[in-house]
C-alpha cells in the first residue's frame, strides 16, 4: 500500500483525506514510484507498513526537525529508527538509536537484539548496544526466559564473548601473562 496518512475525523473517501507525498531522491530511491500529474511533479509513493504513530513521528521530525520520543516503546523507537535508515534520515536514525542505547533494558534487550539480528546490516549499531548490554549484564540475561528464543548462533557468539571476557579479566588480575609462559623466551639455534 502506499504511504497515506488520513488525518483524523476524515470520513473515507472524503475531501478530507490527503496522501502523505514525499519529496526528494531519497524517496525516489527507495522504490516508490516516481508520479508524473500536474500536481505532483517529482513526488514519490514509498510502499512501507508504517503504522501511525512511528508516520507522525516521522512527519514531525520532517517537518520541524523536532522528537518526542517520551511516549514511545523500545520496539516502536526501533521501528522509527529502521524507517530512518531505510528513507536515509541521518539524524533521526543516530537520534533513534541514541533514545534505544538510553532506555535498553533487561525487558527490552532480548527482543531489540533478535529483531536487529534479523534486519541485517542496517540494524548493526541497534545489534551492537544489545550485545554490549547483554554482556555486561550477562547473568541477569541468560536467566530470562526470552533467551530461549535467541538464534542458537547468536547465543553461541555471545556465550564465547562472554568467556572471553572472563579468560582476560582473570589474567589481568592475577598478573599472569596471557600465553601462560613464564617470560622465558626461545631462541632457534644459529
Amino acid at each position: 500500500p502506499p504511504l497515506a496518512a488520513k488525518p483524523e475525523g476524515a470520513e473515507e473517501g472524503g475531501a478530507g483525506r490527503r496522501p502523505v507525498i514525499l519529496r526528494g531522491p531519497p524517496f525516489a530511491a527507495a522504490g516508490g514510484a516516481t508520479l508524473r500529474s500536474s500536481l505532483h511533479v517529482g513526488c514519490a509513493w514509498v510502499a512501507m507498513d508504517i503504522p501511525q504513530c512511528i508516520l507522525a513521528h516521522l512527519c514531525r521530525y520532517l517537518y520541524a526537525e523536532t522528537t518526542r520520543f517520551g511516549g514511545l516503546s523500545a520496539e516502536q523507537l526501533y521501528r522509527l529508527f529502521l524507517v530512518a535508515q531505510y528513507l536515509e534520515v541521518p539524524r533521526l536514525a543516530a537520534l533513534c538509536e541514541r533514545q534505544i542505547k538510553v532506555r535498553l533494558g533487561l525487558d527490552s534487550v532480548l527482543p531489540l537484539l533478535r529483531a536487529s539480528a534479523k534486519d541485517g546490516v542496517v540494524a548493526r549499531p541497534v545489534q551492537d548496544a544489545c550485545k554490549h548490554f547483554f554482556l555486561a549484564n550477562y547473568n541477569l540475561c541468560t536467566e530470562l526466559r526470552e533467551c530461549e528464543a535467541l538464534d542458537p548462533k547468536l547465543l553461541c557468539e555471545l556465550m564465547r564473548q562472554h568467556n572471553a571476557r572472563a579468560v582476560a579479566a582473570s589474567g589481568q588480575c592475577s598478573g599472569q601473562p596471557r600465553n601462560g609462559g613464564g617470560g622465558t623466551t626461545i631462541r632457534p639455534p644459529p
